[in-house]
């Protein structure tokens, strides 16, 4: 019976990831700069901080410079939840590179060695805040050149295995 249980746990697994190569295969054949993998909203401290991680991996062919994540935050009832401090909704969220073509920035665990994802704490103070929009990502490559994806474009940007924590409102 144990084997049973075992088995389609395991494929799930690796269902997942191997459906999140295929997308990043797919991203970098259609000419797509990056991939969001992930989405995590840190729950709120005794403070009301909220924070962010996301995981990305570089999909273009090119060293990227910055990433920047354009969010807002929304509460369990899909209203859009300010800031309790300064009522700031909208967050502009800078990683900073060189981010090389192929590199995940994700958790990953060695044993000797771990890495952590791209992390902003205190983004917002406000405990109702459940899930976030991601509303626009800029790219800038090593060279000065930039590219956008706004809401209407971001759709390529998103591996499916992005968790709930994305609003789907």
């Amino acid at each position: 019976m144990k084997k049973l249980i075992i088995i389609p746990i395991l494929l799930s697994i690796f269902g997942c990831a191997s459906s999140s190569k295929a997308f990043i295969e797919s991203a970098k054949e259609r000419g797509t700069p990056l991939v969001v993998s992930r989405v995590e909203v840190k729950y709120p401290n005794s403070a009301g901080g909220v924070g962010l991680r996301i995981h990305f991996t570089n999909t273009s062919n090119r060293t990227l410079k910055y990433i920047v994540f354009s969010v807002e935050p929304y509460n369990k009832v899909g209203d859009i939840a300010p800031s309790e401090i300064g009522g700031k909704t909208l967050a502009h969220l800078q990683s900073i590179g060189p981010i090389i073509s192929g590199e995940y920035r994700g958790d990953y665990d060695f044993g000797f060695i771990a890495y952590r994802a791209p992390t902003w704490l205190n983004v917002w103070y406000n405990h109702s805040i459940y899930c976030i929009n991601l509303i626009g990502i800029d790219i800038t490559y090593m060279g000065g050149e930039t590219v956008s994806f706004d809401r209407t474009s971001l759709h390529e940007l998103m591996g499916s295995s992005v968790n709930s924590y994305v609003c789907r409102n």
